[in-house]
């Protein structure tokens, strides 16, 4: 039935965020009374509280994750995506070289632009630590988010809905969870602290202005990589193209900086798929995934569920 897979899916999306919340000032409390024995931990302990905050909500996520899987009828790691295929390593290559080259086409058009000038203070003694951080997040991201997004929620909505209705709702999931702003300062941390930052992180929700083009960005993003696993029938392609995404704009700001903020509408921020200038070249993405664009070298597809048709 739908609505226990929709229940299942609410209730892990509530079990991640609330008690995530809620450890998250038992954390940082934490971590302050270990550096008081151990002073090199002082790194971390300066570290803003909101930042504690998305460990614990991604700690949490982790945690539910197995139990989450179980929920909505997939039992092992080979039905959320990750099984053995000898075409696993080409479409993951595949995927980095297409996500690195589709972020590349946004920034050089905010070259172009005259939006970004290029950070010449990092000198080389810098770049392998950024690639190493760099590379290291965007290892570690793409392989939890796409089992999370892809494998689980959009592989569980698609045992009870068509893939193309799946995949509209797992995107938006997808978007609106990416679109929390970052916390609000906070002056003193107490057991609703982490309560109070998750309201402000949700705060861009109240206002309508701020969600456009971004959320829908984020959301054209999260339909271009369910379509990549719905095309492959595995995880590799859309981990790819993640990482590629995740490698560029986390070396986005080490190479460049950005000239005010007043036409940030357009250019993007820091996260750089957050203008307007990013959206035709997301939608071209979509529409030539859709097509069937990786159709030369992806010849699987996944098993549909009741009421799905193979793509």
């Amino acid at each position: 039935m739908p609505m226990r897979h929709c229940s299942a899916i609410f209730l892990y999306l509530g079990f991640v965020f609330l008690p995530g919340a809620l450890m998250a000032p038992w954390i940082y409390e934490l971590t302050q009374w270990m550096t008081s024995y151990s002073p090199g931990l002082a790194w971390l302990a300066d570290k803003p509280f909101h930042r504690f905050l998305s460990r614990s909500l991604l700690l949490m996520a982790l945690l539910g994750l197995r139990p989450f899987l179980n929920a909505i009828g997939i039992r092992t790691w080979h039905e959320a995506g990750l099984k053995r295929s000898p075409q696993a390593w080409s479409q993951f290559v595949q995927g980095t070289l297409l996500g690195f080259a589709s972020l590349t086409v946004i920034v050089a058009l905010t070259i172009l632009g005259n939006a970004v000038d290029p950070r010449l203070a990092n000198d080389l003694g810098h770049i392998p630590g950024h690639l190493a951080n760099a590379l290291l997040a965007a290892a570690t991201v793409s392989l939890l988010e796409e089992l999370l997004f892809r494998g689980a929620i959009f592989g569980g909505l698609r045992k009870s809905l068509s893939w193309p209705a799946a995949l509209v709702v797992s995107s938006l999931i997808y978007a609106a969870l990416h679109f929390i702003d970052r916390a609000a300062p906070t002056s003193s941390i107490d057991w609703a602290s982490g309560l109070i930052a998750l309201g402000s992180m949700l705060s861009s929700f109240g206002h309508p202005e701020k969600l456009m083009p971004g959320l829908m960005n984020l959301a054209v993003a999260g339909a271009i990589l369910g379509t990549a696993y719905q095309r492959t029938g595995t995880l590799f392609l859309p981990i790819g193209l993640h990482a590629g995404w995740i490698f560029w704009i986390k070396s986005y700001g080490f190479l460049f900086k950005q000239r005010g903020v007043e036409a940030h509408w357009f250019w993007g921020g820091h996260k750089l798929i957050d203008g307007w200038v990013a959206t035709p070249v997301l939608l071209t993405m979509l529409v030539w995934m859709v097509r069937g664009g990786t159709s030369g070298s992806c010849s699987t597809t996944p098993d549909p569920g009741p009421g799905q048709t193979r793509a």
